[in-house]
């Protein structure tokens, strides 16, 4: 991903995502797991109870249930210039998605991946020939094409988009292995709707208008859509077309999906992490694939000429749209999908927020899956301080019961979190301790760029429960 340079900044690389990258997943290997322990966060691999007849994987995107306020309140400023939207201005978010696959490993860095092992494909989208394209190449040609087919795009937000993505999948002995990471394809071209009202300031519609391509000197192709009509002065929202460089994102079992011998021959499964195992009735395992609307579009009233931004008009309002990131939640029956939101501070008008997902009952409140999102208000400065929250690729439990999450080179940047006994309610606090990193760092940050704070320091926050 692109960024500018700013006061407050989450250190993140830039990973051109290619697909030849996830061409065959290849045959099961067997043998142990070369991503690490199947046991992390204090929770065992999700595994099956035993019963009879064969057992099922059923797949679906979800949308958890909207929040009662937005994420927007890290300070004032007499500047209105950025917002981010409420999950309800984002009305349409359309996806033309080649595939979505679970995999033993991968190799991963920031949003790329490559070397998939052992893979099993849970859905697979239409080729279309008029999207078709090599990642090398200009992306532009797509744009058009995009805006003359309606088919195969999905609109995720909406139920009946999601179900045409939902398949079951009958388990067999090819697919006995542990699963620990996942991926989702897309073709380049998004389809999005929606409004962002700034704090204080304009509220900015999406616009459709003319995409183009600027080659940055290093040679990334940047592609923004430009539209000929204030997207401020607009009263409505049309559906407009962005291009993104990147056309697939990975996701990270936090805990680890394990087929086992006794699922085929088993029409039910239980989680065998918890005290005490539910068993199914029904059978099989459901595999949620949680991403978050709210605060997806950040919008800006002067930010015209960098690289982040994807739909612009000419006064320089535009907004910045991230790739479509996925938490993956394996429940078994009798378990309820749940989430908590955790908001820090970092000052100078940027938020950061952490959303952990587990199921309940569970008495390890086990973290099953975390997407992560920079936050920005009234109070963000506006060129060139936008920035992605870098993955979160993993969750480790200290010897005080405290969490450390990692980056996706397996590097701590959020330490010290404490995970509280049940759900939290709206306003509770806990510590935490960011890393900070800085350009000095080689031959990457790992971090926060957070102004006073040394490379390899770290600084203390308060998270609150939203």
């Amino acid at each position: 991903m692109r960024h500018r340079v700013s006061s407050v900044l989450f250190a993140s690389s830039l990973t051109t995502f290619g697909l030849g990258f996830v061409g065959a997943c290849g045959a099961p290997s067997g043998g142990g797991s070369p991503g690490g322990s199947a046991i992390v966060d204090g929770g065992a691999a999700i595994a099956d109870g035993g019963g009879s007849g064969s057992a099922t994987l059923r797949t679906r995107l979800v949308v958890p249930p909207t929040r009662s306020a937005r994420q927007d309140g890290f300070g004032t400023s007499s500047a209105a210039l950025s917002g981010q939207n409420a999950a309800a201005d984002l009305t349409e978010l359309s996806y033309a998605v080649r595939a979505i696959a679970i995999c033993k490993h991968m190799t991963v860095q920031d949003t790329g991946f490559s070397n998939p092992l052992d893979c099993l494909e849970v859905y697979a989208g239409p080729e279309v020939p008029s999207l078709a394209y090599d990642p090398s190449a200009d992306l532009l040609p797509l744009a058009a094409a995009a805006r003359s087919v309606d088919e195969p795009f999905v609109d995720l937000l909406s139920a009946a988009g999601r179900a045409r993505l939902a398949t079951s999948h009958t388990l067999t002995l090819a697919d006995v292995r542990e699963y620990q990471y996942g991926y989702i394809t897309w073709y380049p071209p998004i389809k999005l709707r929606g409004s962002v009202a700034i704090p204080s300031g304009p509220t900015l519609q999406t616009l459709d208008g003319t995409t183009s391509v600027v080659v940055m000197p290093d040679g990334f192709r940047h592609y923004v859509t430009t539209s000929a009509s204030s997207l401020s002065a607009a009263t409505t929202s049309e559906r407009a077309v962005v291009l993104l460089p990147n056309g697939g994102n990975w996701f990270k079992f936090q805990r680890p999906l394990a087929i086992t011998d006794a699922d085929v021959s088993s029409a039910t499964a239980s989680d065998a992490g918890d005290a005490a195992a539910t068993t199914g009735t029904s059978g099989g395992f459901d595999l949620d694939l949680v991403f978050d609307p709210e605060a997806m579009l950040t919008a800006f009233s002067e930010r015209a000429g960098d690289s982040n931004s994807s739909l612009v008009d000419s006064s320089g309002a535009g907004f910045h749209v991230p790739m479509l990131d996925l938490a993956p939640i394996v429940r078994t029956a009798g378990k309820t999908l749940v989430r908590e939101d955790w908001v820090a501070d970092l000052g100078a008008g940027f938020g950061y927020r952490l959303s952990l997902y587990g199921v309940e009952p569970d008495a390890n409140r086990t973290i099953y899956g975390v997407l992560s999102r920079m936050l920005v208000n009234a109070n963000t400065v506006a060129a060139g301080d936008w920035f992605d929250a870098q993955k979160i690729a993993g969750v480790t439990v200290a010897t005080d019961g405290t969490r450390t999450f990692t980056d996706p080179s397996g590097e701590p940047i959020v330490r010290g979190f404490t995970r509280t006994a049940t759900l939290a309610d709206a306003g509770t606090t806990v510590s935490a301790e960011l890393r900070c990193t800085g350009h000095d760092e080689r031959p990457m940050p790992h971090g926060f760029f957070l102004p006073g704070c040394a490379t390899g320091t770290w600084r203390p926050v308060t998270f609150v429960a939203r």
